[in-house]
């Protein structure tokens, strides 16, 4: 549960939404009993569920491919981090299919990286 309210608070969604996936994804503006709606929240950009799912299916396909396992709220948090990410920083009208690429690329890359270093700190027994 501690997880969720993490993700929730920061993607600045509703618990029940992430959690179920139904209701709305946000508060209504000024929502008292919805201690995560503020100003921040309010000015972040547009959440894109769709993007979010896509991502995290992305991130998972990498380290299952790299045979390296990996907690799905973990994956679900970096999800929603690139997410946002991306929605403050893509150009309008910016193909999705070339960010979301390079997302996975990026992560693909630092995955190799930080195994290609553990190797190599290690030492024949």
């Amino acid at each position: 549960m501690k997880n969720l309210v993490t993700l929730a608070e920061i993607g600045r969604v509703q618990i029940d939404w992430l959690a179920t996936g139904r209701g709305p994804i946000r508060a209504k503006v000024g929502d008292a009993e919805d201690p995560a709606v503020s100003e921040a929240a309010i000015e972040a950009p547009e959440a894109d569920p769709k993007l979010v799912r896509r991502l995290t299916r992305e991130f998972i396909k990498v380290y299952k491919g790299l045979g390296i396992a990996v907690d799905q709220l973990d994956v679900v948090e970096m999800a929603t981090e690139e997410h946002n990410r991306i929605r403050r920083h893509a150009a309008a009208g910016q193909a999705l299919d070339a960010v979301v690429g390079y997302a996975v690329d990026q992560l693909r890359q630092r995955l190799l990286q930080a195994n290609d270093e553990a190797a190599s700190r290690k030492r024949p027994a």
